[in-house]
């Protein structure tokens, strides 16, 4: 009954455990507003990071710094690249390697911090799956051929003796909604996926009496196909070269705030997702069982820099091009 899925990406969300779309509240109205000269645009997606952001743009320390400063959401890569090219997005939350890529292509952009270490898990509707000993010969479908969690996964595979290309069959989506939505209609039953929309496949299965379970963390997989601690750094925050010399200050209060933030968010989910879901336009519910999967945790680019710098150097192993074709440069990485 799930071939005829065409849900868009709000319906999606919004359904995974409520009935009709989530109301607009007034800070929704106020983010949208036209911020004043004093105020810092700051963006990032409908990820975990962002619902610390949500909370970080109310906060009286980010206020009284930056007065009329509001949080906006991006919701494609396209957006996001135009508006750090235009400096519109003085702050956003993007993909680590992406910032590397920006970086290196000549973009006024530098890395503040990583603030999420890894969203990434697999899930399957078949019970017998509870390693990856049990993938061999299976389709697996993932969002995005070789963007990041495709050469995770694959590194992972080939640190267990396995091959993408042999041992198992990767089905490519143009989206991660779509691959939801493959898992939910049965045309895989198994699937990588990144938070919120993993723990939105549990909540949407459960209304369908179609079970969705958590196989396992490729963070965990990570660290022990690398040797290193069960991490990854996937996403975090650059700012523009603009904003540095426009309020050369703010970046330092900035990076303080989101460490109180993203601590705030961890210890209060439930109010935390009252809080983001209207602006990521995600049900609350989802926002909530999402957090503890979401690794929320605030380290300075240049605290974080050797994480960073192997991980870019894993990726480009298999794409050089992820990164922009080298090792960004000291001057990437902001000491704050």
């Amino acid at each position: 009954m799930f071939d005829a899925i065409k849900l868009g990406r709000r319906a999606f969300l919004a359904g995974a455990v409520t009935s009709g779309a989530v109301a607009l509240s007034s800070r929704y109205a106020f983010a949208a507003a036209e911020k004043s000269a004093d105020a810092v645009g700051i963006w990032g997606p409908p990820v975990g990071p962002s619902i610390a952001l949500a909370h970080l743009t109310e906060s009286s320390a980010i206020q009284d710094a930056a007065p009329g400063s509001v949080f906006r959401v991006w919701r494609t890569p396209d957006q996001m690249r135009a508006g750090v090219a235009s400096g519109d997005m003085e702050i956003t939350i993007v993909p680590t390697y992406t910032g590397a890529n920006l970086f290196n292509r000549g973009l006024p952009v530098k890395m503040a911090n990583v603030m999420t270490w890894g969203l990434l898990y697999m899930m399957s509707t078949d019970k017998a799956v509870t390693s990856l000993s049990d993938i061999g010969g299976k389709t697996i479908v993932m969002p995005f051929r070789n963007d990041m969690p495709d050469l995770v996964f694959r590194h992972i595979l080939g640190a267990n003796g396995m091959s993408a290309d042999k041992d198992v069959n990767i089905l490519y989506t143009a989206t991660p909604l779509e691959a939801v939505q493959y898992l939910l209609a049965g045309r895989v039953d198994t699937a990588i996926l990144p938070e919120p929309l993993a723990t939105a496949s549990i909540l949407k299965g459960l209304g369908a009496s179609i079970a969705v379970n958590r196989v396992l963390s490729l963070q965990d997989e990570w660290g022990r196909a690398t040797g290193r601690a069960p991490f990854i750094p996937q996403a975090g925050a650059v700012v523009s070269d603009g904003l540095l010399a426009r309020k050369p200050d703010f970046v330092t209060t900035f990076n303080a705030q989101a460490a109180r933030s993203t601590d705030w968010v961890n210890n209060n989910p439930a109010s935390a997702g009252r809080l983001a879901q209207d602006y990521l336009e995600i049900a609350g519910p989802v926002i909530e069982k999402s957090i503890p999967y979401s690794n929320l945790r605030v380290v300075s680019a240049a605290d974080a820099r050797a994480d960073l710098e192997f991980f870019f150097e894993t990726l480009a192993q298999q794409s050089p091009d992820i990164i922009g074709g080298k090792l960004p440069a000291d001057a990437f990485y902001l000491s704050l």
